[in-house]
């Protein structure tokens, strides 16, 4: 019953993104995201074992609220990667930060790391207990603030 339910899951979340990212209701690319999703909610009865709590409406709109959030979050970011990059002086300050998160649950966790992982300049280098170390290019922000300004939503969605 688990696999069943994991696998349902994963499908749903799975066309949800893949109907934000499209943008479009047309009978074929409805038909080729139904195909994807199955594929991925078969994929993740490998690797996960995701409870129907997040079939819940409300942490479904709370990660319909964070998908933008995360989108425009790595725009900003793309754009402070490009002005480095742009600039003849390269003026990059790579460093290691250190900071606790507050999410508890393992997917939790993992939606964060990934999240900053897929933020331009920041990457997720280990995750042991709570505290999480960040690889940042140039960043004035704590972990603590990196985290936080993800945690919000995503602790809305898993916990």
């Amino acid at each position: 019953m688990k696999k069943i339910q994991s696998f349902f899951v994963g499908f749903f979340y799975s066309i949800l993104i893949y109907l934000a990212i499209t943008n479009t209701l047309l009978l074929e690319r409805v038909l080729i995201g139904v195909a994807i999703s199955i594929v991925a909610g078969v994929v993740t009865l490998r690797f996960f074992d995701l409870p129907l709590k997040y079939l819940n409406p409300i942490r479904i709109l709370w990660f319909v609220f964070y998908l933008p959030y995360f989108i425009k979050e790595m725009i900003v970011a793309n754009i402070k990667i490009m002005l480095i990059v742009l600039n003849p002086k390269l003026p990059v300050e790579p460093e290691f930060k250190k900071g606790k998160t507050e999410l508890k649950t393992r997917y939790g966790k993992l939606l964060l790391t990934s999240s900053i992982t897929l933020t331009p300049g920041t990457l997720s280098v280990d995750l042991e207990g709570d505290e999480v170390t960040i690889h940042c290019v140039k960043t004035d922000k704590s972990a603590r603030e990196i985290m936080s300004t993800f945690e919000k939503f995503i602790k809305r969605v898993t916990e």
